[in-house]
């Protein structure tokens, strides 16, 4: 089963509402604009650097 983190982030209110005003503009929540960036700059590195391998987290090898 597929589990998501969560996690809090600090911005000024400039960037946002900034950042709110982006998000809307493309019709999504600014939980949506955040994870594409995310992803774009994850897919940007992998394509310079290759393919990130995480090591696998013991409290998985212990539920599979």
């Amino acid at each position: 089963m597929r589990k998501d983190s969560v996690f809090q982030m600090r911005l000024d209110d400039n960037n946002f509402a900034k950042s709110k005003f982006v998000a809307e503009a493309k019709g999504i929540s600014l939980a949506g604009l955040l994870r594409m960036l995310l992803l774009k700059e994850i897919e940007a590195y992998e394509k310079e650097y290759g393919e990130i391998v995480l090591p696998e987290k013991e409290s998985e090898d212990k539920s599979n």
